[in-house]
């Protein structure tokens, strides 16, 4: 992403007093980190407050990604977007991308033609894609989260000139393996830092339990621990049967049903 310079401030008219973006509004923004409050649990995505968002979602389809951890993950994205698309039609921006050497950008931030079945048919052609090892072909096989990271950065940066209003969500699927292209937290830190608290990462996983990839150690799951917003956004799916009831975590709904199994 190249270096940061300095830090733009944002006036009381929410305008800009340079051209390039840095940062959203001090106002919103934290002082570091480590201040995000720890909670248990809150309404992340809420449909109770005529909110508008942006939801990016970001998958790691290196090779030490299994068919299952995948199945899970896109069944997770895909109930959460037929959930939404109850909601708050006409609200959400859907972003789509799948990592591994490099990354492959299947729905822009910026896509305002995107619809919910879209998204769906999309996330069904990641699936398709990942099964046929087509993306081994074209992304390669290692785990450049940051390279990932840095491109969803960058397409956040373009939304903020839109909409400055908007939440913003970005979902990293991944078991935390990064071996390639530098190290992800330094990226995540900045788009904390200069998003403040309208951004937030999820780090959802799909292994049980996620540090086995290092037996002995808790290196994968601590890497995943990291990259989240905060704690209480590390997810791990060990069961797919209970989808919902991660789901649950993750937004707030207020009218009409859900069905208890995932699709």
């Amino acid at each position: 992403m190249g270096q940061v310079g300095p830090q733009i401030r944002c006036t009381s008219r929410r305008s800009w007093t340079r051209a390039q973006v840095q940062c959203a509004d001090p106002r919103r923004r934290v002082a570091s980190v480590a201040s995000f409050p720890q909670q248990g649990h809150a309404p992340w995505i809420s449909t109770t407050e005529n909110k508008r968002h942006e939801i990016a979602f970001i998958f790691d389809v290196s090779e030490s990604i299994n068919s299952i951890q995948f199945k899970y993950a896109i069944a997770f994205a895909k109930n959460l977007v037929k959930r939404l698309s109850n909601y708050d039609r006409g609200t959400i921006n859907y972003g789509l991308m799948v990592f591994a050497s490099d990354f492959e950008v299947r729905i822009p931030l910026q896509n305002n033609e995107q619809n919910s079945t879209a998204v769906l048919l999309r996330l069904d052609k990641c699936q398709a894609d990942f099964e046929n090892g087509v993306l081994a072909t074209t992304i390669g096989n290692n785990t450049a989260t940051k390279k990932a990271l840095e491109e969803v950065h960058r397409q956040l940066i373009l939304g903020f000139h839109i909409d400055d209003e908007k939440e913003r969500h970005v979902f990293l699927f991944t078991d935390g393996k990064t071996n390639f292209g530098g190290n992800p937290y330094e990226t995540r830190t900045t788009m904390l830092n200069q998003f403040g608290d309208i951004l937030k990462i999820y780090v959802i996983a799909a292994c049980s339990p996620c540090n086995i990839v290092y037996p002995g150690t808790s290196y994968a799951e601590t890497e995943m621990r990291l990259l989240a917003s905060d704690r209480d956004k590390f997810i791990k799916i060990e069961n797919y049967y209970l989808l919902n009831a991660y789901l649950d975590k993750v937004a707030n709904f207020t009218t009409g049903t859900r069905s208890n199994m995932p699709d």
